[in-house]
């Protein structure tokens, strides 16, 4: 084989897995120990805040135990409330009103798989207002 050839193949291969790298994140020798989350559970689904509450904190489970990355997102009105403090190791969250009105928040794994889970909370004041994104 000639050189120029080789060092196209060369070229080639590099290319490959520059770009498994950074669609996957992993190092390519790793990829087979990389174990997806199979679930996503708010710890509690509806939480009814009064009306003098300007937040409230929110957990969750998220599995297997040896998922490799455990990591959510959530989508949620931002003209509602905002979420913060954000504690992936012991999947806790603070969620604090800018309006006190019903809320849906939905979380998202971002492993690849996008498991997902919804919790409401809503005031005690709020009726049926809850304002639901997906």
């Amino acid at each position: 084989m000639s050189k120029k050839i080789i060092i196209l193949i060369e070229f080639v291969v590099c290319f490959i897995a520059t770009i498994m790298i950074s669609i996957f994140g992993i190092n390519p020798e790793n990829w087979r120990d990389y174990k997806y989350t199979e679930y996503l559970n708010f710890t509690e689904t509806n939480i009814q805040l009064e009306a003098d509450d300007d937040s409230c904190e929110i957990s969750w489970e998220i599995g297997p135990y040896d998922a490799t990355i455990k990591t959510i997102s959530f989508i949620y009105d931002k003209n509602i409330c905002n979420i913060s403090e954000i504690d992936y190791n012991n999947c806790t969250a603070i969620v604090t009103f800018v309006q006190k009105i019903g809320v849906t928040i939905t979380g998202r794994t971002q492993d690849g798989k996008k498991n997902t889970s919804r919790i409401n909370i809503t005031f005690s004041n709020s009726g049926s207002g809850n304002v639901e994104l997906d």
